[in-house]
């Protein structure tokens, strides 16, 4: 349990810099989501505020400090300063640019000058000015990444892919590949490979990169998961078509397969996953929802829902009571031919407003 060691007065003083810099309202959530600030010095507080007023602006701090209320922590004003000034030497004074990215990326603001320097110094070393400046402006992130651990991800990468260019060009794909660590990716690539093969692995990663930063036991845990829905038989194609399924976390995927079988049976529920993979993959409580609508237009059919057009599964249920309602006004009204209308042409679902008087007129 957090203790403080301010007097009323000075938590007082605290909240009036953050109401002061922030606005009441925003104040107010910063304390409830960071409620340690205020704990701080009152000083220190103002110190930060100052900091980044100068720096950035009112409305720049005010961003900075609601998105990262750490930043308040004692001597965090010294790291504040060292922070932009090394990223505007990073981009060759360009102080606009800086501040541009700060307000992307607001941990950068907690981050020590020499590691910022040293990670860009990194970029350099490895991809050549030009192309470091590129990567550092479009994902800041890789200025709070250790040297080592950027140059070990490139070696692995060069290891698993075949190539340095390969390596290069994946980089270029996902930089966040440079986060990672390499005893990770090797553990992941070495999950993939006995799961899949090297051949199938190697395709698998090529076409979806992040599957390198996943942990080993998430990979594995998920294809389980995978398995159970789709069948031993079944799964290793689908998986390999689709190998972003195995990012998502086993307990979505299992959650949505319950989902999908209860409500239309395991034998439907597995012609459905297998058409649409994704819908295992969606986020937790969305399928339940679109299930339910589903079931509401095809008047509970789950013969009609089993073979409505994959495309229908991927859409956000709001966005498909939308088209369900626009689809009845079209129909005059009438939910009975309107339901058959879609029985017999679930396309229509997924259409734009623009075509669908055509379509229903081509249909009817």
């Amino acid at each position: 349990m957090l203790q403080t060691t301010n007097s009323p007065a000075q938590v007082e003083a605290v909240f009036t810099a953050l109401a002061t810099a922030l606005g009441e309202a925003s104040a107010k959530a910063v304390v409830q989501r960071e409620p340690s600030v205020l704990y701080q010095k009152p000083d220190t507080v103002n110190a930060v505020v100052t900091a980044l007023g100068e720096a950035l602006g009112a409305e720049g701090a005010r961003h900075a400090l609601f998105r990262n209320p750490t930043l308040m922590q004692p001597n965090r004003d010294s790291h504040v300063l060292g922070a932009l000034q090394a990223l505007a030497t990073v981009f060759g004074g360009d102080e606009q640019l800086a501040n541009q990215l700060v307000r992307r990326n607001t941990l950068l603001l907690g981050t020590r000058a020499s590691t910022i320097l040293g990670a860009f110094e990194a970029l350099n070393d490895l991809f050549g000015q030009s192309e470091a400046l590129q990567l550092a402006s479009q994902h800041p992130g890789l200025l709070r990444s250790m040297p080592m651990t950027m140059r070990g991800a490139l070696e692995e990468l060069a290891i698993i892919l075949g190539s340095a260019e390969a390596a290069y060009e994946a980089v270029r794909q996902n930089s966040a590949l440079l986060k990672a660590r390499r005893s990770t990716m090797q553990d992941s690539w070495a999950t993939l490979c006995t799961l899949f093969g090297k051949a199938t692995a190697l395709d698998m990663v090529n076409s979806q990169l992040g599957l390198l930063r996943s942990r080993a036991s998430t990979l594995r845990a998920s294809h389980d998961a995978l398995v159970l829905a789709l069948g031993p038989a079944n799964a290793p194609t689908v998986i390999a078509a689709t190998p972003v399924l195995l990012q998502c976390r086993h307990r979505v995927i299992e959650f949505n397969w319950n989902a999908l079988s209860s409500t239309v049976g395991p034998d439907r529920g597995h012609d459905i996953a297998m058409t649409v993979p994704h819908v295992l993959a969606f986020r937790l409580g969305r399928l339940p929802e679109l299930l339910a609508l589903l079931l509401d237009i095809f008047s509970g059919s789950s013969d009609s829902l089993a073979s409505a057009h994959g495309p229908v599964f991927r859409c956000p249920p709001a966005k498909l009571a939308n088209r369900w309602a626009s689809i009845i006004r079209r129909c005059g009204n009438d939910e009975v031919s309107a339901m058959t209308l879609v029985a017999s042409n679930s396309r229509l679902l997924t259409c734009t407003e623009n075509v669908l008087d055509a379509r229903i007129a081509k249909a009817v």
